[in-house]
């Protein structure tokens, strides 16, 4: 015999639910992803019962050879009997993987989001519905636990953004089970669920049930202390940008963080990391960067950013992705472009009256011999400076006149046909290859 009273209060539990968090209105047009498990099932009865307005959207990822075609069968034939609009899609997932370098479960998410996207974009739906659990959202926080993924990793599943919303976040696996056997509603049971080749399948068989018996409450309770470390975070990450602000500074694409008050703080490791996580560093990282002397060039870098000492502040900056130069010029010639730069070479016959032209070089054109090479500096190269009489590394060249990587990535130097450096484009040329008294023909070297 059906319980009318307890469907009632699953009922009551999930409308009341839904309006606590704002999720969507009886007047909104829904879009369900139903898989035709059991979760996804009772989210479609569950808004079916309540009098809301929804179509449903059922990814076919072709991996389970017949069983996946029996799933969409049995989606599209629900869908039918009670009016409601049903999108189909089958995906090539093997074939996908391969080309998005992706693991299949990444690959099947990609795939799934991207088309729910397409449907919501096309047709105008308020809100995407999934059917994430509270025993869901319990695998989800252990499993970022176990990878040591930090407080973010424990905030569980988002259970109300503003397009993606989760509302049975409020029930757990049994509320939900015992909410299908009451009313003997048929769902597809997908038997990868019963193996253990996925840790979240590990913790639902063998975690879960010890958990239950110690905690009966526990997935409520981890639900609690996900909700709770989320609105932590929150907080000190605001608390933490006001510090950050105290300290840094953007100037030229570069964050410049003072190294002293930086190391005033209480744990500048944590606190570090925190603010440049986002920039690809790790913990490890920050705290082995720190830990030592903070030594003038000292540097470490993540995919995207690098991070550098210099002498009063840390420089933070997006990598450059720098073109590299190694060019040949067989004779002169009157325009180069690099680097989104223009080169500009010119013979003069006389001394210009402004020797100070910005970003200009004047050399003695005798005593170049082609053919040349221009090419991006590199370590160990050395070039005699204008006045001096012995050599000097261009790396150290570039520390005295305090410029950033980003910087020095731009700098060329120009080399002779005998082997010699005689000009650090754009700012240096060889003592070799001053202009004298005897010099009959002035190079001109203009970088605009």
């Amino acid at each position: 015999m059906i319980n009318f009273a307890e469907i009632f209060v699953m009922l009551t539990e999930f409308n009341k639910f839904v309006k606590h968090h704002a999720m969507f209105e009886k007047h909104h047009s829904l879009l369900l992803a139903l898989s035709g498990g059991k979760d996804s099932i009772c989210l479609f009865y569950l808004l079916l019962q309540s009098g809301y307005s929804f179509s449903v959207a059922h990814c076919n990822f072709q991996l389970r050879g017949k069983e996946s075609d029996e799933d969409q069968a049995f989606v599209e034939a629900l869908a039918k009997t009670h009016g409601i609009k049903c999108y189909v899609q089958k995906f090539n997932t093997s074939e996908q993987m391969v080309l998005l370098k992706l693991s299949l479960q990444e690959t099947a998410r990609k795939l799934r989001y991207d088309w729910f996207r397409d449907l919501i974009n096309q047709h105008g739906y308020a809100k995407l519905i999934t059917a994430h659990h509270l025993t869901d959202n319990t695998e989800t926080f252990f499993i970022n636990l176990l990878r040591n993924t930090g407080i973010s990793g424990l905030h569980g599943i988002p259970f109300n953004s503003e397009l993606l919303v989760r509302p049975l976040m409020f029930a757990d696996q049994h509320q939900i089970e015992a909410y299908i056997k009451l009313q003997e509603i048929q769902f597809r049971e997908d038997k990868s669920n019963q193996e253990d080749n996925y840790l979240r399948n590990k913790i639902r068989h063998h975690l879960n049930p010890v958990l239950e018996t110690i905690q009966p409450n526990i997935h409520q309770t981890v639900f609690q202390v996900s909700q709770n470390l989320s609105s932590f975070e929150k907080l000190s990450q605001e608390l933490m940008l006001k510090e950050w602000q105290k300290i840094s500074n953007l100037k030229n694409d570069v964050i410049e963080i003072n190294k002293v008050e930086l190391m005033k703080l209480n744990n500048a490791t944590t606190f570090l990391f925190y603010m440049c996580r986002n920039y690809g560093f790790n913990h490890e990282q920050i705290e082995q960067f720190l830990n030592n002397e903070l030594q003038y060039g000292k540097t470490i870098l993540s995919n995207t950013h690098q991070m550098e000492v210099q002498r009063e502040n840390i420089h933070l900056f997006a990598i450059k992705s720098t073109v590299k130069v190694d060019l040949i010029l067989e004779e002169l010639i009157s325009e180069l472009n690099i680097q989104d730069k223009t080169i500009l070479f010119e013979l003069l016959k006389q001394k210009p009256e402004d020797l100070k032209t910005k970003n200009c070089l004047l050399l003695d054109y005798e005593k170049i011999k082609y053919p040349i090479c221009i090419r991006n500096w590199q370590p160990g190269d050395k070039i005699k400076p204008f006045g001096m009489k012995g050599h000097k590394k261009i790396s150290d060249i570039l520390i005295d006149k305090k410029l950033n990587s980003t910087e020095k990535h731009d700098v060329l130097v120009m080399i002779n046909q005998d082997g010699k450096l005689f000009a650090m484009q754009p700012m240096l040329i060889s003592d070799d290859f001053k202009i004298t008294d005897k010099t009959t023909q002035i190079l001109s070297i203009q970088v605009k």
